[in-house]
């Protein structure tokens, strides 16, 4: 990718994947490299979501198109893909890579020589023809068309290799973080919080799905409390899970020491992170959740799946404790309430290492790997 040193960019983000109703809210870590590039360029984000709407967002051009009702979590937009026929920018980044947007937006921009990144969010394959010819026909495309395919962990990285092929020279490792914003924003909410109980608290934040298996978690809990009384489980999130796990939590008779909170808006998650004492995400598969720096940054070590990416941030024993089954994931539970001086040096650690991952670090990496003035 030739260097454009010194020239303000037009720089065109499309985001591939669902976007949440509520106006602005795309994925934390999109949003703050947004809020990044903008301080230089000229940035236009171009996403699909229930309903259409065009405004300006601290600088940012935001263009949500009114998605087709084919895919649920592959949206597409007509109105969009014309939009992108007009659009004429000087560097494209598109967030995803098996979805039908992400494939017209790189033949569309690719035909126009436009220099294209490609930001790999988890690699997840769905069975079925139709997947098969679109992400045969994406294979396709970003072999000719993207200049550099961005991967959040080296695991996803070997995956691109051998799963669909890519070249070792055109995919690049770049792990997100967290932005300025939200290390200042936890900073304003330590002053704010302090511990309401003497119960230990174990925290669970994010979808509500079978994929992370907040089941096996509330099972866990469960024999956690026939040792001791003393412990509590906040849930924060939503979705199609919901009410089976409030009426498991009810069948074990736990009502009083687990608390679902539901939706929370992301500038007042750092609140259940300070009253938390450890975070956990029993998650079958993930890419590179942001969950995980946001409960480092917070001070607090994380009880994660054994899966690859998350052990690339998490080191068993110093940051957080890694688990391979149910019966470990109780086993870790209990391990961290009579372990004060384990939870002590974790906690030091997780702070440590959510510093060697902000999003402007991710920028100046993106900028070094494709030789673009991004910053």
């Amino acid at each position: 990718m030739g260097r454009l040193e010194g020239k303000k960019l037009y720089i065109t983000v499309i985001v591939s994947q669902k976007v949440t109703p509520a106006i602005g809210r795309i994925q934390p870590w999109v949003d703050g490299i947004n809020d990044i590039l903008k301080e230089k360029h000229q940035v236009k984000v171009l996403a699909c979501r229930e309903g259409g709407i065009e405004y300006h967002d601290n600088g940012i051009r935001m263009c949500f198109y009114k998605k087709m009702d084919i895919f649920k979590e592959d949206p597409i937009s007509i109105t969009m893909y014309l939009s992108l026929i007009r659009d004429k920018p000087n560097l494209v980044i598109i967030h995803a890579l098996t979805h039908v947007t992400t494939l017209v937006a790189t033949v569309i921009y690719g035909l126009k020589r436009i220099p294209i990144i490609l930001f790999i969010h988890g690699i997840y394959g769905k069975r079925g023809l139709a997947n098969k010819l679109r992400n045969f026909l994406i294979k396709l495309t970003v072999k000719k068309y993207v200049n550099n395919i961005v991967a959040l962990t080296n695991f996803d990285k070997r995956m691109l290799m051998k799963e669909w092929g890519f070249i070792k020279q055109k995919v690049v490792v770049v792990p997100l973080g967290l932005s300025d914003k939200a290390f200042n924003e936890i900073d304003l909410w330590k002053r704010r919080v302090g511990k309401e109980s003497d119960y230990f608290t174990y925290l669970f934040v994010g979808r509500l799905n079978r994929g992370k298996r907040v089941d096996m978690l509330i099972d866990a809990f469960n024999e956690v409390l026939n040792v001791t009384q003393q412990a509590r489980l906040i849930i924060v999130g939503n979705g199609p899970e919901y009410a089976r796990l409030i009426s498991k939590v009810k069948n074990y008779e736990i009502v009083d020491h687990v608390k679902f909170v539901g939706w929370t808006p992301h500038e007042e998650i750092w609140k259940y992170y300070l009253l938390s004492d450890v975070v956990v995400l029993p998650s079958e598969h993930e890419g590179m959740p942001n969950v995980i720096y946001e409960s480092l940054a917070c001070g607090k070590p994380v009880i994660a799946s054994n899966v690859c990416g998350i052990n690339e941030v998490l080191k068993d024993g110093v940051n957080g404790l890694l688990f391979n089954s149910k019966k470990e994931l109780t086993r870790n539970l209990l391990r961290v309430l009579d372990d004060h001086k384990l939870i002590e040096y974790m906690s030091e650690n997780a702070a440590k290492t959510a510093r060697c991952f902000t999003l402007s670090r991710t920028v100046q990496n993106l900028a070094d790997v494709t030789g673009l003035d991004l910053s």
